[in-house]
């Protein structure tokens, strides 16, 4: 925050003055930048498998479907 310029006068401002115009704890102004954009896409964490979520849903559906009838299962 006190390495970025602001978009009115082209000036660097300390995080303790930026959190007293605030009214915020230097905390809160730090966790308000690690939060993700509203506009990011939210993906769980780890690696991705071999299809999409959707189609994992439905390939669990057709394991545990009920068999058709006149099967020997």
């Amino acid at each position: 925050m006190s390495q970025t310029l602001s978009p009115s006068l082209a000036r660097c401002y300390g995080m303790a003055r930026v959190a007293r115009v605030w009214k915020l704890s230097r905390a809160s102004v730090y966790r308000s930048l690690k939060e993700t954009l509203p506009n990011t896409i939210a993906r769980r964490p780890g690696p991705v498998g071999a299809c999409s979520d959707v189609e994992l849903a439905e390939h669990i559906r057709l394991a545990f479907a009920p068999a058709p009838a006149g099967c020997d299962g």
